[in-house]
């Protein structure tokens, strides 16, 4: 477990505390759509939603100090299509995406009520992290209140590093990464009785 500033620990959120929070987001579709696409797709709240950010940090390597403009216009209503999303990535990377059947159909309906150019999911960021969290804490998620959405997509990195056995191009392709090292993070290293496991079937 990563240790915060304050002490207290990251808030990870169970399989079932995931589902259950879908669950509840069902009444409302703009939020059942959100919490999928995070929770269930990876995809990241700015995409979703939009977002304009100016942010500065310095690169780890050269020490070279880098102002990177992130600007996204989250999913508008041309983007939703009959088979895919066309998603905004940072870096300005546009690419159609398949969110899944049930995520694309609750898009598809979103979408035929904006008008062109409009957000089918008009939040900012902050509101997007207070649904997740209103969601988690219906759900009963300890420390609910430090949930952020960012740490919904390392959620499903985790997830679907587990599921796919641990095929880093898969959970890479899944999750949008330009470079294999940002998915390396999700991909665990074998417990033992992994390890075991794997060398007395071969």
């Amino acid at each position: 477990m990563r240790i915060s500033r304050d002490g207290r620990g990251e808030t990870r959120i169970s399989d079932a505390q995931k589902n259950r929070m879908i669950e509840l987001a069902q009444a409302v579709p703009r939020d059942h759509l959100l919490l999928g696409l995070q929770l269930e797709r990876g995809w990241r709240i700015g995409s979703i939603v939009g977002c304009h950010n100016k942010v500065t940090y310095t690169r780890k390597r050269t020490g070279e100090r880098v102002v990177c403009i992130v600007d996204l216009p989250g999913i508008r209503k041309e983007d939703v299509g009959e088979e895919t999303i066309m998603i905004h990535f940072k870096g300005g990377r546009t690419e159609p995406d398949y969110p899944g059947r049930k995520w694309l159909r609750i898009a598809q309906k979103l979408a035929s009520k904006a008008q062109m150019g409009e957000r089918i999911i008009s939040l900012s960021e902050q509101h997007g992290t207070n649904i997740l969290r209103k969601y988690a804490r219906l759900a009963g998620v300890p420390d609910w209140d430090r949930l952020h959405n960012h740490r919904q997509r390392a959620y499903f990195g985790t997830f679907w590093a587990r599921k796919t056995g641990r095929d880093p191009w898969k959970v890479q392709s899944l999750m949008g990464h330009k470079d294999l090292r940002a998915t390396a993070v999700y991909v665990e290293e074998l417990s033992l009785e992994e390890k075991k496991q794997l060398l007395d079937e071969s």
